[in-house]
């Protein structure tokens, strides 16, 4: 994913080099961008104005990542970019 896109539209700074947002989150990834446990992120799925998943695949519903990144931005709850060994390509 582009992530100076993400930056334009939210001003966010850009992650580092081993840093990345997915363009979709699954349910483990929800849990790192949002920075929380598991029981605060089911709680957070449950209120009406958390973003809908966009679909339901073989490891669970999905979520767009700008979806997610728009209510951070709207509730002022940080990003928390993902990071993984290596680099997420």
């Amino acid at each position: 994913m582009d992530t100076s896109a993400v930056d334009k539209v939210f001003g966010m700074s850009s992650p580092t080099a081993n840093d990345a947002l997915p363009p979709v989150l699954a349910f483990k990834e929800l849990m790192e961008v949002l920075g929380v446990s598991r029981t605060r992120t089911v709680h957070l799925l449950r209120q009406a104005n958390f973003p809908a998943p966009i679909a339901v695949l073989g490891v669970g519903k999905i979520w767009l990542t700008t979806d997610v990144v728009a209510y951070c931005k709207t509730t002022g709850r940080q990003v928390h970019w993902i990071t993984r060994p290596g680099g997420a390509k």
